[in-house]
């Protein structure tokens, strides 16, 4: 009976702890209103990007925070963990799910969350100088790769949110998830959001 009431309470531990799609979407970058565009605009920054990720040997992907959808995925095998770009871009956020250890998945979380709202102290011209780089694993079958991801707005929206936002993803250099780097210039001012 204790080993069942054990197993129990590790379930109960888990099930608190596991993440949910809408856990990465805050006030902080959720858009709410259609941004204003030309229609072709989307075709034309995806077409921009796939031609960086074929001069790279980075993974790029595009998130559209309104559609909360990942509007372009390359082909680079790095991040897709065995899917195609096609699959990856259906599977959107979902792919996290699925591939990043659920104890990894919450620092995901607290980390877009304190990104975007540090994101937030800055102005519209210095929010496009902004970006931010983590480490974390993904998890393709029982093989496991530590990755260094950054983010960058490539689109600000009328009242300032990240409508579209590029990510890039490479092997890490560090031994360890969850180290988070911004630039020097704004380390202070996080210090004094942090404190």
């Amino acid at each position: 009976m204790y080993f069942c009431g054990e197993i129990y309470q590790r379930i109960l531990t888990r099930l608190a702890y596991m993440t949910d799609i809408k856990d990465f979407f805050i006030a902080s970058n959720t858009v709410r209103n259609a941004p204003d565009y030309d229609s072709n605009v989307l075709s034309t920054l995806a077409q921009t990007v796939e031609a960086f990720a074929r001069v790279t040997y980075q993974s790029v992907y595009l998130i559209d925070y309104y559609r909360q959808e990942f509007l372009y995925v390359s082909d680079n095998p790095l991040f897709l963990c065995g899917h195609t770009a096609k699959e990856v871009k259906e599977l959107g956020y979902s792919f996290y799910l699925e591939h990043v250890p659920e104890d990894e998945q919450k620092m995901l979380v607290e980390l877009n969350s304190s990104g975007f709202k540090f994101f937030d102290t800055f102005d519209n011209v210095d929010k496009y100088q902004c970006s931010m780089s983590y480490h974390f694993h993904l998890k393709s079958g029982t093989k496991s790769k530590l990755i260094n991801h950054q983010l960058t707005p490539i689109l600000l929206t009328d009242e300032g949110k990240i409508w579209i936002g590029m990510c890039v993803v490479s092997l890490s250099s560090h031994k360890n998830n969850g180290a988070c780097r911004v630039p020097q210039e704004w380390a202070q001012k996080l210090l004094e959001i942090l404190f």
